[in-house]
């Protein structure tokens, strides 16, 4: 009776140090699990970052293209307003 109890209580604490790695080694896949998700957020993140400034850049340059061409275009239908009144006033011989 007494070496069936003996039996049973080592048996007890072989399952219950089982249970422990596991639990420890499940608690060590889980932090590199959720590591390597976070970097590859971290990472997606970071291409986001960097396309919405390349992004940035360009609606800029676009919009300094614009302000040329508008400016152009004022200067053009400023001189083709003036132009016939010229023309009028200082005729080509």
């Amino acid at each position: 009776m007494r070496k069936a109890r003996e039996l049973d209580d080592a048996k007890r604490e072989l399952d219950l140090r089982v249970e422990e790695k596991v639990q420890a080694s499940l608690a060590k896949v889980r932090s590199t699990a959720k590591a390597e998700a976070e970097d590859h957020l971290k990472n997606r993140v970071a291409e986001k970052e960097t396309q919405i400034a390349s992004m940035k850049r360009q609606i800029e340059q676009l919009r300094r293209k614009a302000d040329r061409v508008r400016s152009n275009c004022k200067a053009k239908r400023a001189r083709s307003k003036w132009r016939p009144c010229c023309v009028s006033a200082f005729p080509a011989t």
